[in-house]
């Protein structure tokens, strides 16, 4: 009977650490988030490339990575 109180005892616990094994960081079950993509385009300019919603638009449609570069290329035309 000792023994079966024991063994009860030891189970209630297990059960009780469970949730708490299974907590965000801990184990290699955990579900990879979906990643979103994002446009990538290049600068007219320069050439380097940066996220679609970073990049400034020239006046016939060119992409620029910064101000300086769009009114560097449309000031040497």
């Amino acid at each position: 009977m000792k023994f079966l109180l024991l063994l009860l005892v030891i189970a209630v616990f297990v059960l009780m650490l469970k949730p708490k094994l299974r907590a965000p960081g801990h184990g290699s079950a955990r579900k990879a988030s979906p990643r979103s993509t994002e446009v990538v385009v290049e600068c007219a300019h320069c050439g380097v490339h940066l996220p679609d919603a970073e990049a400034i638009r020239g006046a016939r449609g060119q992409v620029y990575c910064c101000e300086a570069h769009r009114m560097a290329a449309e000031g040497s035309r």
